[in-house]
């Protein structure tokens, strides 16, 4: 009997396997920064180093496998951050009880609905603005460390419920229904219209906020977005976050004992890229609305003392032949973007150029960078130094 039983296993683990797949991917990068200004022993010197794009540990190598059938798989990343290792951005499992259904449970970076405006300078340091000009820029993702769960119910129509969970296990990993569906889910739609484009909207819940006057406030973030592709060659994409109410954020300094303030605030951002032959060229544009002032605030004593947050960037990709390319990248942010403030040296400019040869498998490229106002990656003397840095990008995919 034990013997039937041991070769009926063997026979369904052997035809389950002739219906799946296992694949394995990689990428990676890193950035040399071959000259860069930092500061050192009270001033600014010249200094080498490695980074990342996000500035933490380099080089990044990964080993991303991934299983699947019809109605089941996993995914699971394995990061190599520098001299670490440890888990990347995906370890779930996914099952599917009906096709137009998935159930997700695990971290999970899917990207299923976000917007990016991703170009230029994001793809070496991400200096000064950089940072809040790229992934998510039009539309948030529905990623959740959790459980998430996928409705298609036709063509087109994408439906997702985002639900963050502590996954360390037994007491510790639970949370109360009403919170968790009331303060932590996100719920999105996206809808994608054949050769004209995609709308989008969600819905995130918040935890509870404070109020101007420290009372607690309920409150979500409702996103929109439409991505236009109806013209060849050409994408624009718009998008728009609106908190239903206005939550503030105090932050003491253990030092100074000075109190400085953020607050959620509608945002309108934009971004289009224009694609003649050879030439590629991007533009985006980001707003913050009754941005808080955290100068006017410390002075007035008054946590509604705001302003319009602008910021806009420009750039350009040209591709040569045998594989070489260039780019160029200028953007700018005012102080209330910036750094929630109208005090001097808060703004921030930031420019990049540089060029690329490619391979069938990576990338090598050397590039200058420069940014205003102590904005790189390296602390430098006096808050309104030039920071500049010398990148040499080194980056695989398979």
């Amino acid at each position: 009997m034990k013997k039937i039983i041991g070769i009926a296993a063997i026979t369904a683990m052997l035809a389950s396997g002739a219906f799946a797949e296992i694949t394995f991917s990689s990428w990676g990068r890193g950035l040399w920064f071959a000259a860069a200004n930092a500061e050192k022993s009270g001033d600014n010197e010249t200094v080498t180093g490695v980074s990342q794009s996000w500035g933490g540990a380099g080089p990044r190598t990964a080993l991303c496998i991934h299983g699947s059938t019809d109605n089941a798989g996993f995914n699971l990343d394995v990061f190599g951050n520098g001299d670490s290792i440890s888990m990347g951005d995906n370890a779930n499992i996914w099952v599917k009880p009906i096709q137009q259904i998935q159930l997700k449970v695990g971290h999970m970076d899917d990207n299923i609905t976000r917007g990016d405006a991703v170009w230029g300078l994001w793809n070496w340091a991400r200096f000064g603005v950089v940072g809040s000009m790229g992934e998510g820029f039009i539309f948030p993702d529905g990623d959740a460390q959790g459980a998430q769960i996928l409705v298609t119910p036709v063509e087109g129509l994408k439906i997702i419920a985002a639900i963050p969970l502590d996954m360390t296990g037994k007491e510790a990993a639970t949370t109360k229904v009403s919170d968790e569906y009331k303060h932590a889910a996100s719920y999105f739609a996206m809808y994608t219209i054949k050769d004209i484009g995609t709308a989008k909207a969600g819905v995130q819940c918040q935890a509870t906020g404070k109020d101007k006057n420290g009372d607690d406030v309920d409150f979500q973030i409702i996103d929109a977005a439409f991505e236009l592709t109806a013209v060849k060659n050409l994408s624009v994409s718009v998008g728009a976050s609106i908190p239903t109410a206005t939550s503030y954020v105090s932050t003491t300094d253990t030092t100074t004992g000075v109190t400085t303030y953020s607050k959620t605030v509608p945002a309108i951002n934009a971004y289009a890229a224009y694609t003649l032959n050879a030439l590629t060229l991007h533009a985006a544009l980001g707003t913050k609305i009754n941005q808080a002032d955290n100068k006017k605030i410390l002075e007035d004593s008054d946590v509604e003392k705001s302003g319009f947050g602008i910021a806009f960037g420009a750039g350009a990709d040209y591709a040569f032949e045998n594989s070489i390319g260039a780019f160029v990248d200028v953007r700018y942010a005012n102080s209330l973007y910036e750094n929630a403030t109208t005090a001097d040296d808060s703004d921030n400019t930031t420019f990049g150029f540089g060029v690329t040869k490619g391979f069938s498998n990576g990338v090598i490229g050397v590039a200058f960078e420069g940014t205003t106002n102590n904005a790189g990656f390296y602390s430098l003397k006096n808050a309104d130094d030039f920071a500049w840095a010398i990148p040499v990008k080194v980056e695989y995919w398979f």
